[in-house]
Formats: C-alpha cells, structure tokens, sequence
C-alpha cells in the first residue's frame, strides 16, 4: 500500500511507521520535520504545517493514497482543512482520537459520544479545551465524510518513549522519595502501551470496513492503587501518597473517579491489546535504566 503518515517522527506514531515500513509498505512522513524520525531512507519525507491550508495543499498536491494515518489532527479546523485536501485522493482515512471525547465513567463504550451528532459553535483547540477539540474533529470527519474514516479512541498511552513525560513524572518522584497526590487511588483507569497502540492502528489499516469511532485499551482497567504497586515492584521503592494536592505533586494520571473504556467493539474484530500486567514493568524498566532522573 501506499501510506501516509501525519505525523508519524515520534512516540507510537513513529512505532507504527517501522511497522508499516517492515510489512514492506510505501510510507511517506508529513509533519514540520522538527524531529528526527530514526528511520532513515525507509521513507519519503513531506516538510509541512499541517496547520497551514496552503502548505498543506501544495504538500500533498495531487497525490493519491491508499491509506492515511493522521496523528496530530487537533481542531475542527485541521479537520476540515483535511477532507477538502484528501478528498477523492485516499481510500481509508484514520484519526487519531482520544477517551477524552467521554466524560469520566465506568465501561464506556463507544455510543456514550455520538460524533455524527455533535454540534458545536465555538471551535476549541488542544490548549483551550482539549477535549472538547478532540468531539469537534470527530463530529467534523463523519459530518459529510469525504472518505471512509476510522477515529481510533486511546486512552492514556504509556510507554518508556512518552514525550509527554507523564511516566517518568512517576517514576521520579519514587526515586527521589518525593509524595505523589492521587484523588481517588481506587478509581480505575484505561491505559494501552505505545507497542500496542501502533499495533492496533496498523491492524485497522488492513480493515477497510472499520469505519466509524473505536475504542483501544488494554481489556482491562488498572485501579490507581494497583499502579503504584507497579511502580515499587519496578522500583523497589515505596510510593509516598500525598493527602493534598499541589501543582508539583498531582498525577497526572491523577482522576477523580472511574474512567476507563469498554473495548468488545476492538475486540470482535479479533485486536486484542495485551494487558497492562504484562508491560507495564518492564516500561518502568526502561525509563529507570535511562536514568533520565
């Protein structure tokens, strides 16, 4: 196939573009070429700001594709910007979204947010109310679809190579003895490893019929309080628990209740991510034998 990548130069995007190049697809890379990608001539490389119409157009020009992988789509704007540019030139389009489309909840399945009903007046971004942004690129790719779309639904992606940096926050304090404030330590949470994030994006790609929001975690959720159980076992440190919450000790992981997603959808499709039990240790692992702390 010939691939696109939005995105695509690091964390499970960059796992799913060694994946797509070792299935022996053509992969090409569009992002703003700020990061090295680590991939070397395995791929073709388009310099771009998605969030630029007019660079975006003449990026992609008129070129065809048989499927796009869009990463890093964050606006209603983006979204939009994106069915005008692709329209008739790909087969298969997959979004990137987030649990963070649902209110906190227990067993939410995908029906508890319809995006083929959303209406929103204000357009939000990521900053502004992320969210909220993520509903409007949802509601924009399935209002009107100008190509089949698949909007994948992860939740917290955890993995040694998180950007974001939420993993070693953790691992950090533990090493360093320092408290970490959890509101609800028995709420349960969804997580997904980033191996296994690009590894469902990669299988959707071969499911041309998976239209339509998905959601993708680890069958099942981890409370907060098994987490930290983790983390000594990785450690060999104790977890200090805070009472009160400060800005530089609240988890980020930090929720108030359940929130964890209902993954049968996912899996009658025969994509079953592994459960957290089996990674998550080892991810811990990795982050400590870094000794980025």
């Amino acid at each position: 196939m010939n691939v696109l990548v939005i995105g695509g130069s690091r964390f499970f995007g960059k796992k799913l573009s060694r994946k797509l190049i070792q299935d022996g697809h053509k992969v090409t890379l569009l992002n703003r070429g700020t990061l090295d990608d680590e991939l070397g001539n395995g791929v073709t490389r388009i310099k771009c700001d998605r969030t630029n119409s007019n660079e975006l157009q003449k990026a992609v020009g008129n070129s065809t594709w048989d499927l796009v992988y869009d990463q890093v789509c964050y606006t209603a704007k983006d979204a939009q910007e994106a069915k005008k540019v692709f329209d008739g030139k790909v087969s298969h389009y997959i979004f990137t979204s987030s649990q963070s489309v649902y209110e906190p909840n227990g067993n939410i399945d995908e029906s508890f947010f319809d995006p083929y009903t959303h209406s929103f007046e204000k357009q939000e971004t990521k900053e502004s109310n992320y969210a909220e942004a993520k509903r409007q690129c949802e509601a924009t790719f399935f209002n009107n679809p100008s190509f089949p779309v698949t909007a994948v639904r992860f939740p917290i992606v955890l993995g040694a190579d998180d950007y974001t940096e939420r993993l070693l926050f953790h691992i950090k304090k533990v090493m360093k003895g320092e408290e970490i404030y959890f509101p609800a330590p028995h709420a349960k949470i969804s997580f997904i490893s980033s191996d296994d994030a690009a590894m469902v994006l990669r299988f959707l790609g071969d499911q041309n019929k998976a239209v339509g929001p998905i959601n993708a975690a680890a069958e099942k959720p981890i409370a907060l309080k098994d987490f930290t159980q983790y983390l000594e076992e990785a450690t060999g440190r104790k977890v200090v628990l805070a009472e009160s919450a400060t800005d530089e000790n609240h988890s980020p992981y930090g929720i108030e209740q359940d929130w964890f997603m209902n993954v049968q959808k996912l899996k009658s499709m025969d994509c079953t991510p592994a459960p957290i039990k089996n990674w998550i240790s080892d991810e811990i692992q990795t982050v400590i034998q870094s000794k980025r702390f």
